[in-house]
């Protein structure tokens, strides 16, 4: 059984049901998930795309009775079906729930890719240690902060799944989308999630028509999630509402292969900034979020700065947050970022410090002729269900 919320969460699922197929093709896979998942094999009890897009926490509370009704489909998943194993990704507050209901009808749990607990609520580590068996890790330096606790899970580091990126060509995208070879290409990234798309379209479409106005040869790309596909036309009426032109433009292609065209991007925090990590895009984060979230985390969270790129090597990227996030302090970066050569020196240098962290994985015996994150952790849960 799987449990996957949430876009990335449901791609590197998806990565790791094909992994363990090949190990062990006699797999039967039940959970929650997306098309990802979907495309595997898996029978989605409850669909993430639908049930599981939420985040922050008075848009969690809005929608509470939906994401009860998705936990007790799942347990009554655990005691019909009896899996042998469950396997958790990222989500943690709902996941954490789901496991702990597990681990109480005598099934073995697997998290991939655990909460980030060395940012913010550390105490979840006890809960986590009682009803996980194994923890397969992405970030360099996981290990060593659950070893810290004394914790009797095992824990293994993975490599992180970015880190399996194969190489695609910039011009494929380009020449799709009409854009020349030489052209200055921004990649902006609003958000995979209906609240941020309303909270950042504006500023952005904004920001894009002042620094266009100056740099008339610029171009911009955004990404629509799968998940926000319904809200093409939703979107495109936002964005016009404050861009005035035919160079800001919307895609449904894979917003791996925009990052990789892209000169520069302007991204929200996310997975996203890993991606562009490795799609060695120089790029500045930025975040808007409600005011209750924004107390929440200021109170609770541990780390200074917050793209995962600056908790990995601090000061690599801009980070604009919440009131600072206005057109002109966006128009500004997209200047920086597309026309500041020593800027974007130092970005790239910071990036390349970041990508060589995460290449690194355990060297152990299960995971000799692995060839990427998702190969070994299918080796551990199949050490773990007794497959091999």
């Amino acid at each position: 059984m799987i449990s996957a919320g949430e876009l990335s969460g449901d791609e590197h699922a998806g990565h790791l049901v094909a992994s363990i197929r090949r190990f062990y093709p006699d797999l039967a896979v039940k959970g929650m998930g997306g098309r990802n998942l979907r495309k595997e094999g898996v029978e989605t009890v409850v669909d993430s795309e639908k049930s599981a897009s939420l985040m922050g926490f008075s848009e969690v509370a809005l929608a509470i009775r939906d994401v009860l009704a998705d936990l007790s489909r799942l347990k009554k998943l655990i005691d019909d079906w009896r899996p042998d194993i469950l396997v958790i990704v990222d989500y943690p507050d709902f996941n954490l729930r789901l496991a702990t209901y597990a681990k109480t009808r005598g099934v073995k749990v697997l998290y991939f890719i655990p909460p980030q607990v060395w940012a913010w609520r550390p105490s979840r580590v006890k809960q986590i240690d009682k009803i996980c068996d194994t923890l397969a890790v992405i970030f360099p330096f996981e290990k060593e902060f659950y070893r810290s606790w004394k914790i009797s899970a095992k824990v293994f580091s993975v490599g992180h799944p970015f880190s399996d990126t194969s190489e695609t060509s910039p011009s494929t995208f380009r020449h799709s989308h009409g854009i020349g070879a030489n052209t200055p290409l921004i990649a902006i990234f609003p958000g995979s999630r209906r609240q941020e798309i309303k909270k950042h379209l504006t500023p952005i479409a904004k920001a894009f028509q002042i620094c266009s106005k100056k740099h008339p040869e610029l171009e911009a790309v955004i990404p629509i999630a799968p998940s926000l596909h319904a809200m093409q036309e939703e979107i495109s009426s936002l964005i016009q509402q404050s861009y005035k032109g035919d160079r800001l433009k919307l895609t449904l292609e894979n917003s791996t292969s925009l990052l990789k065209a892209a000169d520069c991007a302007l991204l929200k925090s996310g997975t996203s900034n890993l991606q562009a990590a490795f799609a060695d895009v120089p790029f500045s984060m930025f975040y808007m979020t409600s005011f209750l979230s924004e107390l929440i985390v200021r109170y609770f969270v541990k780390v200074k700065e917050f793209s995962i790129v600056n908790v990995i090597r601090p000061g690599t990227v801009n980070e604009i947050l919440q009131r600072d996030v206005t057109a002109e302090a966006l128009a500004l970066e997209l200047e920086q970022l597309a026309f500041n050569e020593v800027r974007r020196s130092e970005i790239k240098a910071g990036l390349s410090e970041v990508r060589n962290a995460l290449c690194r994985f355990d060297e152990i015996e299960d995971f000799i002729g692995c060839n990427s994150s998702f190969e070994r952790t299918a080796k551990l849960v199949l050490r773990l269900s007794e497959k091999i």
